[in-house]
């Protein structure tokens, strides 16, 4: 812990994650529950969206499968 000694006799931290493609992060809409601060802006701008990689395949996928049924149903 930062707090022990110890922890700050290390140089140099682990190796940096190579295969982490995001973080899980939630933004916290109820913590001012009960406070009037509704900033009237819309909830992805104040978080950057990007569509996932699970997503981008699972559509290659649909197409891919809509092709092949297609050259089945000419053949």
């Amino acid at each position: 812990m930062p707090f022990e000694s110890e922890f700050w006799k290390k140089p140099v931290a682990g190796k940096a994650p190579e295969e982490i493609l995001g973080f899980i992060t939630t933004l916290p809409v109820n913590w001012t529950k009960n406070e009037n601060n509704d900033s009237e802006f819309h909830m992805t701008i104040l978080a950057k969206i990007m569509p996932s990689i699970q997503s981008e395949n699972h559509e290659k996928i649909l197409i891919a499968s809509a092709a092949k049924t297609q050259t089945m149903e000419n053949s």
